[in-house]
């Protein structure tokens, strides 16, 4: 017994164990019967197997040093986590930042889309698998124009610029959080983009067997209606055939950092977006048509809102009528030399509903309070009114338009060169005027009917 003892003295075991195995041996029992010498043992034998069945059995007991495994440290909160079930599979990868090279204007042709649609359930889900669904994400689809259009040559017919039956060019997924800081591009082969990084060598990361280029830069964001000085972000890599833009502005340089490494890793543990659950899209009404002056003026929705006439010297160039799911225009355009009379009749938005002024707030329109630049002479909180006031039309005056006049001439020129520009509300319908040469008088003649 003694070197049962000093045996079981010599390892170390879970505490609630040792004493259930300690009680058991030095427990009394019942008198019995005297045995044979080989049973009496027996019950002796069957507990020290038990006990080295346990000891062999408790993960991280059996050590080199028989000694117990040390307490796991708590999380460190400054590093980014990952939803429970990713994070407890993978260690998150760490990205290198290079300092941003300059953008360069360039990149792949940036057009309007033509049409979009907020991802379902079950596009988002295959789309981003693994990503949290904190996001709003959309899907974008540019179509293949049918015809090349020379602006310079006269337009003599409609030209429509949508196929009967339309050919999708390009498909892009952006997805913006709630915030509305961190931003998550999708594109197949390439992202649009206007603007390229310069030519210039980067460190890449590899984040779970994939190339990482992430860059940072400290640079004015819109943000709250006003321009603030924050750290942005960029991390570019490809997944498959899919190209992957993540980017990020905080004020805080390490919660940026965070935010794209946190965001990268999540996308990359994921894997590749299903890009087959994005085709064949329901494609909405559309219409994008270029047209001589006649034909815009026959337009039943805007064309009685065309100047009846312009002043010599201006030549109209074309004209085109466009709808789609956020914009339902007719546009027009006159020039001579560096004059021109850009004209817009559209459908208003809530956006111009709550830009219209009174004529008798003077400090959101009237031009003649504020200097260029106008960043700086014109408050934060009134410059989306001083830069695009609507006025509703029967509030319209020659002396609003007087207002409206700045002088954009070259320092020493020998005249001024006027330009104006405003938007007048007729009920329903809403004119965007933006002009350079015309006088505030000339202006006044050419508006519709009042």
């Amino acid at each position: 017994m003694k070197d049962y003892k000093d045996y079981m003295d010599s390892i170390s075991v879970d505490q609630r164990l040792h004493d259930k195995i300690v009680e058991r041996v030095t427990r009394k029992t019942a008198p019995q019967n005297r045995s044979h010498p080989i049973f009496r043992y027996a019950a002796v034998a069957a507990c020290a197997v038990f006990v080295m069945m346990g000891v062999w059995m408790l993960p991280g007991v059996w050590t080199q040093n028989n000694e117990l495994p040390l307490p796991v440290a708590p999380p460190d909160m400054t590093t980014p986590m990952l939803p429970p079930a990713v994070h407890e599979l993978h260690e998150v990868r760490e990205l290198t930042f290079n300092p941003m090279p300059g953008e360069e204007f360039g990149g792949s042709r940036m057009m309007v889309p033509s049409f979009s649609h907020e991802l379902t359930v079950e596009q988002y889900g295959a789309v981003f698998p693994g990503l949290d669904p904190a996001f709003t994400a959309t899907a974008s689809y540019w179509l293949q124009p049918t015809s090349q259009i020379w602006w310079t040559q006269p337009i003599d017919r409609v030209i429509g610029l949508i196929p009967p039956d339309p050919v999708i060019t390009q498909v892009e997924v952006s997805a913006v959080d709630s915030g509305g800081q961190a931003r998550i591009r999708l594109a197949r082969g390439q992202i649009f983009d206007c603007y390229l990084l310069a030519d210039r060598e980067l460190q890449s990361s590899h984040v779970h067997g994939v190339e990482v280029v992430s860059t940072i830069d400290n640079r004015y964001i819109f943000d709250d209606d006003d321009f603030t000085r924050m750290y942005y972000v960029r991390a570019d890599f490809m997944l498959g055939n899919i190209a992957y833009r993540v980017s990020y502005h905080n004020a805080s340089q390490q919660a940026t950092k965070a935010r794209v490494t946190e965001l990268v890793n999540q996308l990359i543990i994921g894997g590749a977006a299903d890009w087959s659950v994005l085709a064949d899209p329901v494609i909405p009404e559309l219409r994008d048509e270029v047209m001589p002056l006649s034909y815009a003026r026959a337009d039943p929705d805007f064309g009685a809102y065309l100047p009846v006439s312009v002043p010599a010297g201006f030549a109209f160039e074309h004209a085109r009528r466009f709808l789609n799911q956020h914009d339902n225009s007719l546009f027009a355009l006159w020039g001579g030399r560096q004059n021109t009379i850009r004209w817009v009749v559209r459908a208003p938005t809530e956006d111009d509903q709550r830009r219209i002024v009174s004529p008798d707030e003077r400090e959101k329109f009237d031009m003649s309070l504020y200097s260029i630049p106008l960043f700086d002479s014109v408050p934060s909180h009134l410059r989306e009114y001083v830069h695009n006031p609507v006025f509703l039309a029967e509030d319209m005056s020659i002396d609003v338009i007087r207002a409206r006049v700045f002088d954009v001439s070259r320092p020493g020129a020998a005249a001024p060169d006027w330009s104006i520009d405003f938007s007048v509300l007729y009920g329903d319908v809403l004119i965007d005027i933006n002009i350079r040469g015309m006088s505030p008088e000339q202006v006044w003649d050419i508006l519709p009917t009042r």
